[in-house]
């Protein structure tokens, strides 16, 4: 956010966390949980981009009971996560 915020951009931007697309690369394992992105990033995005996924990270699916049964995302659990980082 502080290098859309030093552009002077003349209509003002938020940037929008899309949780589970973490980099999987990072030895640091908040790097992929996607609740330590929905604590981490709620008062900087105002907008957060949610889909079900499984741990294998495939998917971009609904939240249905067919997919939550398997999913990665625990819609309560995910809701707790934002509003512990400040979010409404």
């Amino acid at each position: 956010q502080g290098a859309i915020d030093a552009a002077k951009l003349p209509i003002p931007m938020k940037m929008m966390v899309d949780i589970d697309h973490g980099d999987v690369t990072s030895p640091n394992p908040a790097d992929t949980d996607p609740y330590a992105w929905a604590k981490a990033f709620p008062l900087q995005s105002p907008i957060i981009h949610i889909k079900q996924s499984s741990m294998n990270k495939g998917g971009h699916w609904p939240f249905t009971a067919a997919y939550n049964k398997d999913g990665r995302i625990v819609p309560q659990k995910l809701l707790d996560a934002v509003r512990q980082g400040g979010g409404t």
